[in-house]
């Protein structure tokens, strides 16, 4: 609390910067899921680096976004197995792929709450 005095001179002035790099997560946009996820990978270590402090404002969007983005893969792979006629998917979403990108980003997601 005292280096975010120092540096800030209030936690008001803090929290409210906080907030804002935190709000760019929510601006991350890739149509290919794999490219978003890279992003959110190059957030996270970015974010990292920040310490303790900061990270309990800019780690949460990353994990709901994360969440989020578990869904995104999940809608593109049904639709595609519904109707193979139209464009296809910017990633293959046959199980095996499905699996193993779901995986990562839940643990992606897992590693984010372990280190808040």
């Amino acid at each position: 609390s005292s280096g975010i005095n120092a540096e800030y001179g209030d936690k008001e002035d803090f929290d409210e910067e906080q907030g804002r790099v935190a709000a760019l997560v929510h601006l991350f946009y890739s149509e290919n899921p794999s490219t978003l996820f890279q992003l959110y990978l190059a957030a996270r270590k970015h974010f990292t680096t920040g310490g303790a402090t900061r990270i309990r404002h800019t780690l949460p969007p990353l994990i709901f976004r994360s969440l989020q983005l578990i869904v995104q893969i999940k809608t593109l792979r049904e639709s595609s197995s519904s109707s193979s006629s139209e464009t296809p998917s910017p990633i293959p979403l046959d199980d095996e792929t499905w699996n193993r990108t779901g995986k990562r980003v839940f643990q992606f997601v897992h590693e984010l709450v372990t280190s808040l």
